[in-house]
C-alpha cells in the first residue's frame, strides 16, 4: 500500500510540474493570472501538450466563453487569441513530429513565427 501511495504522489507531483510549466508559458504569451487560470479551468487544459487534441474551432469557442462567464468574466484579445492559435500549431508540430514538447521552447519569438507559419 505504502508503494500505491509514493507512486500516486509522484503521478501529482509532475502532474503539479506540468501544470506550473503551461502556466508559464502562457504568461510569457501575454496572459495575466486571471486569464491563465481560466484558460486552464475552461479548456481542461493541464499541460502544453493537451492543446494539441482541441480542434481550432474550440480555442476560439474557448475565448467566447471565458469572456461571458457569468461570474468573473476576462477579456481575452484577439492577438491573445491568436498567440494560442499559434502555440496549438505548433503543439501539432511536434506531435505529428514526434518531437517532444518543451514549454520552455515556445517564447514570444516562438509565438510570433508560428503565426506566420500559419498564415502560409
Amino acid at each position: 500500500m505504502a508503494n500505491a501511495n509514493a507512486n500516486v504522489a509522484a503521478v501529482n507531483a509532475v502532474g503539479v510540474q506540468h501544470r506550473a510549466e503551461f502556466d508559464a508559458l502562457l504568461a510569457r504569451i501575454w496572459f495575466n493570472a486571471d486569464q491563465r487560470d481560466a484558460v486552464i479551468d475552461i479548456s481542461g487544459c493541464v499541460n502544453v501538450a493537451m492543446i494539441g487534441l482541441l480542434m481550432i474551432d474550440q480555442l476560439s469557442k474557448m475565448c467566447k466563453r471565458i469572456e461571458s462567464r457569468a461570474v468573473n468574466p476576462v477579456v481575452v484579445t484577439t492577438v491573445q487569441e491568436q498567440f494560442l492559435l499559434s502555440l496549438r500549431h505548433w503543439v501539432v508540430n511536434k506531435q505529428r513530429l514526434q518531437e517532444p514538447i518543451h514549454p520552455n521552447e515556445f517564447t514570444m519569438i516562438t509565438a510570433l513565427n508560428q503565426t506566420q507559419l500559419m498564415r502560409q
